[in-house]
């Protein structure tokens, strides 16, 4: 049985490329531009040093972040191989969904209010945003309508469903989804 080894006399101060493993996280939403590249290193143990998160690198698809950098793993020969992971900041998308709100109505009668609990089921347009290094303001969805006697109220066309959600996507990249439903007023006033 024959033990495999490496010769290789090059310079090692120097990072030397292993493998290059590139994805597109998005490809089944139609999304082909946000891409990750997941390279393996050699490097020498002397000359090996971590990139600062979030180092911006230029490849040919276009412009990307370090993301994450696995632990340095001692191959023998005096070298550390390593993994660096690099994305690029993904494009605002959209997606659709059924959802099921429920909501207060205050109806202004004269002086007296009535208040209704209600249910909106509706189709939702989900909208994914990416930001580099800043955390998104959240937005917030009404809690309730108010509508006086003669049904008028402040019920916009398009409404935000539920609060965003913020989480960090990768390394520093943060995502803010949100649901917005477009109605109209009529849906609102039959459920009064």
């Amino acid at each position: 049985m024959t033990t495999p080894f490496r010769c290789d006399d090059g310079d090692h101060d120097e990072l030397l490329e292993i493998s290059r493993d590139m994805k597109f996280p998005f490809s089944e939403r139609g999304d082909f531009e946000t891409f990750e590249v997941i390279i393996k290193y050699n490097q020498d143990k002397i000359a090996f040093s971590k990139l600062p998160v979030m180092s911006k690198v230029k490849f040919p698809l276009g412009t990307a972040y370090l993301v994450e950098q696995g632990p340095p793993t001692d191959v023998g020969f005096g070298l550390f191989e390593f993994t660096r992971t690099f994305s690029s900041i993904p494009a605002t998308r959209s997606e659709f969904e059924t959802v099921a709100q429920p909501f207060v109505i205050f109806q202004l009668i004269g002086s007296a209010s009535k208040r209704s609990d209600s249910t909106l089921v509706t189709n939702a347009e989900v909208i994914y945003e990416y930001f580099n290094n800043i955390v998104p303001p959240l937005i917030i969805a009404p809690r309730f309508f108010l509508f006086d006697s003669f049904g008028n109220g402040n019920i916009p066309r398009r409404i935000v469903v539920s609060d965003s959600a913020i989480e960090i996507y990768k390394g520093k990249i943060f995502s803010r989804k949100t649901s917005y439903a477009n109605i109209s007023e009529s849906v609102f006033l039959l459920n009064i």
